[in-house]
């Protein structure tokens, strides 16, 4: 299977990048999302941690993590964790928490069959990076839909990935879509009530 193993296509190390306005605010209350202690404890310690060193250049890191998505190149992705890394995911509400090298190589080899099956083609880039963390977004979708809209976020040590969260939304539509109403009055009615009430009163 292809694997980006060229030197040059490995970002440097570097003390400091473009910063993350506060990298404080990427850690959340854990009971409030659902994170185990041991992922909230993980990501504590590796923002802490001086030896949390990120690619230098974040735009290659966005370049090389598209490409492995878009050509599906199990090998590489898999270079990029150390042993001990930590993914969730949590994509249209439903979350996955992988934890250890065993659980993400499933994890990938499950995600690469299905990206294959189905065309997955995604565009990513930037929208911070410091020292420890590089926040992408990416937009695309499967079989050249356009509505798939998700944020990652990879925190480094030594180098490699040592928490990855992703979240991401597989059909993004206008708040005046019909089917975007319909999909919270199922999920969420109470509030799904409350918004459409506010909102004629707005309009009033």
């Amino acid at each position: 299977m292809e694997q980006v193993a060229d030197d040059q296509q490995r970002p440097a190390l570097a003390e400091q990048v473009e910063s993350c306005s506060e990298p404080a605010v990427l850690v959340v209350d854990a009971t409030l999302h659902g994170l185990s202690s041991e992922f909230y404890s993980a990501r504590v310690r590796f923002m802490n941690d001086t030896r949390a060193t990120a690619p230098a250049d974040p735009d290659a890191f966005a370049a090389l993590v598209e490409r492995i998505t878009n050509e599906v190149l199990v090998d590489a992705w898999l270079a990029l964790y150390r042993e001990d890394a930590v993914v969730e995911s949590i994509i249209d509400g439903a979350r996955e928490l992988h934890e250890g090298a065993a659980e993400i190589r499933r994890m990938v080899i499950a995600n690469a069959r299905i990206w294959r099956e189905r065309g997955l083609r995604v565009r990513k880039r930037v929208e911070c990076a410091d020292a420890s963390t590089i926040v992408l977004s990416w937009r695309g979708g499967f079989d050249g839909d356009e509505r798939q809209f998700g944020t990652e976020i990879w925190g480094f040590q030594d180098g490699r990935v040592a928490r990855q969260q992703t979240y991401g939304y597989l059909d993004v539509r206008p708040a005046t879509s019909t089917l975007a109403r319909l999909r919270i009055l199922l999920f969420a009615p109470r509030t799904a009530v409350v918004a459409l009430k506010h909102a004629r009163r707005s309009h009033a």
